[in-house]
């Protein structure tokens, strides 16, 4: 599946140029032509999903093994010791191309690249967003629906939905009093 006014979707079919950096059959890196370091990459797939919500999850598969594949060549092939892997979904989170893309922004040590500003949770934040997101997984009212494969391409580029996903996580129980005041366990 293609949309012809798609950019990517033009890169794919060759309509317009690009620096390849890997392509299989379901997967194109290239350069990005606005990068934010040498090397900064984008891994997408060559069917046409319009974010990262709407792909499913056998091509989300297949995308971010080869963006593992890619990032490995990054790192060699810009000297970087590190780098971001990131996707934005959405015109609110900064998705500029309506194609499922993911970024590899290889980094180095005090590159002073800050990918976004953070922040603490307000007293009894963190425990009401995870409740949130916990009930809405648990109800049968996914933020987007299981799909299958279906044997003849069709409007969906093969794919079609079929219900949804799992039960999702059990609802959010503080396992301390830092937790419950917001304290987040990733971020020390």
């Amino acid at each position: 599946m293609k949309d012809e006014n798609c950019v990517f979707c033009k890169i794919v079919a060759g309509a317009i140029p690009s620096f390849k950096v890997y392509e299989d059959d379901e997967v194109l890196a290239f350069l990005d032509i606005h990068p934010v370091s040498p090397g900064h990459t984008l891994v997408i797939p060559k069917a046409h999903f319009p974010d990262f919500s709407a792909t499913p999850e056998e091509v989300l598969s297949r995308v971010v093994t080869a963006a593992q594949r890619v990032a490995a060549g990054v790192l060699a092939g810009t000297g970087a010791s590190g780098f971001n892997l990131s996707t934005a979904n959405g015109q609110s989170a900064g998705q500029e191309v309506g194609h499922l893309h993911f970024h590899i922004i290889p980094r180095k040590d005090r590159d002073e690249h800050k990918p976004w500003q953070q922040r603490e949770y307000a007293e009894g934040e963190a425990a009401k967003i995870a409740n949130a997101i916990g009930e809405r997984l648990r109800n049968k009212a996914s933020p987007r629906p299981a799909y299958r494969r279906q044997a003849s391409r069709g409007v969906s580029g093969g794919f079609v939905a079929q219900g949804v996903g799992s039960a999702g996580p059990p609802p959010f129980r503080p396992s301390s009093p830092k937790q419950a005041s917001g304290y987040s366990a990733g971020r020390q």
